[in-house]
């Protein structure tokens, strides 16, 4: 895992976003369950595609910390999948609205 960059959007908060050995944008789990107002982050974790989830030793400003990480495919199937009032900003945000769900 590469350098970690947070990135902000006024209307739904920050998320921490790293990269991979191959230069793909991976995402920090708990950021993206507290965006989305989701509590359980353990169980959250367990509906995801395990190849897509890494464990990373993380500098934080409270010390190394182990994270835990999404890449994109997976990223989206927690924003599509949950039902908090949160993932309808996100959708509208990124254009990725079902079409059956307008």
């Amino acid at each position: 895992m590469n350098h970690l960059q947070v990135f902000q959007n006024n209307k739904f908060g920050e998320i921490r976003v790293a990269t991979t050995e191959a230069g793909d944008p991976i995402f920090c789990l708990v950021d993206l369950c507290s965006i989305l107002d989701i509590k359980n982050v353990s169980h959250c974790k367990s509906r995801l595609n395990t190849k897509g989830v890494v464990t990373a030793d993380t500098l934080t400003p409270g010390g190394t910390q182990k994270m835990t990480f999404v890449n994109e495919p997976n990223l989206y199937k927690v924003i599509f999948q949950s039902r908090k009032p949160g993932c309808e900003k996100i959708r509208l945000w990124g254009g990725y609205y079902p079409p059956h769900s307008r």
